[in-house]
């Protein structure tokens, strides 16, 4: 699992959220997300600085995307 800020967070993925790329991705709606890629990889991610709010936004934006989000 990979921990980093929200910032680097969104900088690392931002070119990625498309579901072309993106399968679908689960969170536990706090800190920690798991993105799955089409070609079969996954990247699990801890965020290390964000707060409810900011969870939600991101996850509006992977389903404004098309990316279905799990919530575990």
């Amino acid at each position: 699992m990979k921990q980093c800020s929200l910032n680097k967070f969104l900088d690392e993925i931002n070119p990625w959220l498309d579901s072309q790329y993106i399968h679908n991705a689960e969170t536990n709606g706090k800190d920690h997300f798991i993105l799955y890629f089409l070609d079969g990889t996954k990247h699990d991610y801890r965020i290390e600085d964000c707060n409810e709010k900011q969870v939600k936004a991101i996850i509006l934006d992977l389903k404004a995307k098309g990316i279905a989000v799990e919530h575990r």
